[in-house]
């Protein structure tokens, strides 16, 4: 019984740690601030952002959520518009 109740109790806490993480990891919507050139470049958080090809639906004022690399701290990166989920592919300039 000793044994069941604290097998509970860790699964519970495991849940609750990747839980609470996974709500909180890419919640961190950003918007653009300023589009440099349409479907091309943007200005996002104080770095400018060049797409890879052309991505025509991010445009000033979008709330986008960067997939993969780190804003400020990339060579590239991925980011997915709120409510539509296009994706554009970008080098972080």
């Amino acid at each position: 019984m000793k044994n069941l109740f604290r097998n509970f109790l860790l699964l519970t806490v495991v849940h609750y740690v990747l839980l609470s993480s996974s709500l909180s990891f890419g919640t961190d919507w950003k918007t653009i601030d300023k589009e440099i050139e349409w479907a091309e470049k943007w200005y996002i958080d104080g770095e400018i952002y060049e797409a890879q090809t052309y991505c025509f639906e991010f445009n000033e004022g979008d709330s986008i959520k960067f997939l993969e690399g780190t804003p400020g701290l990339c060579v590239s990166a991925k980011f997915i518009k709120r409510y539509s989920n296009d994706i554009c592919e970008v080098w972080c300039n």
